[in-house]
């Protein structure tokens, strides 16, 4: 019974974020025919509320999966989505 919920919250969350942050992008996405203002329209995406609840919170410390120990040496798979 829980998976078929997380599933259904994880498929959600994600057309939430997808449709918000294409909300936010068409809203700010006012560029002139020179291209000049690209810089305004990144610090307006950044600072934008609505694109940051779309982003959702990132782990700091990663998952536990991503690191292997071999031999010495500690290597790290960087995942796509990162």
């Amino acid at each position: 019974m829980r998976l078929p919920l997380l599933l259904i919250a994880v498929l959600v969350l994600t057309v939430y974020a997808q449709l918000v942050i294409k909300a936010r992008a068409l809203a700010h996405a006012t560029l002139p025919a020179d291209g000049s203002g690209k810089l305004d329209y990144l610090v307006a995406m950044f600072t934008d509320i609505g694109v940051f609840s779309g982003l959702g919170p990132r782990s700091s410390q990663g998952c536990a999966g991503c690191s292997r120990s071999s031999g010495s040496k500690s290597v790290t798979r960087i995942h796509s989505w990162l």
